[in-house]
């Protein structure tokens, strides 16, 4: 499969999941919370700061699914930020045996996202000299 095929594909799962989720954190946030078993109360300014990323993603991806190549990089930010995430929170909680069960699933969904941005991401075109 062709680096512009697996990037169309990991932008179309972006638009299908962070535009709704999003949208969903915004407009019925105790709907969202409540499905993700998230602990109550959240502070909505931080759940909106999330949800609202979430979202321009997912509006970017569009133009991402239609010149892969060149909106890449919003791949690659999303790569870094989930690596980061998994480093700066999710470890020292794991080591500390802190993790909350409503953190699995985000744990699971980024996971995912991590590895597919892996697989996807033109790193030759990244590591390349001009």
């Amino acid at each position: 499969m062709d680096a512009e095929l697996k990037l169309k594909i990991l932008f179309l799962i972006i638009i299908i999941i962070e535009i709704p989720l999003g949208l969903l954190m915004i407009i019925v946030p105790n709907l969202v919370i409540d499905l993700l078993s998230f602990p109550k109360p959240q502070d909505p300014i931080i759940f909106g700061v999330a949800a609202s990323l979430w979202l321009a993603f997912g509006v970017i991806s569009f133009l991402g699914y239609r010149e892969p190549m060149k909106y890449f990089p919003i791949i690659l930010f999303q790569f870094t930020y989930k690596c980061i995430w998994f480093l700066g929170v999710i470890i020292p909680q794991a080591l500390a045996g802190s993790i909350q069960t409503y953190g699995i699933t985000m744990i699971i969904v980024f996971a995912f996202f991590v590895v597919a941005d892996i697989i996807v991401i033109p790193w030759n075109k990244i590591l390349e000299k001009k």
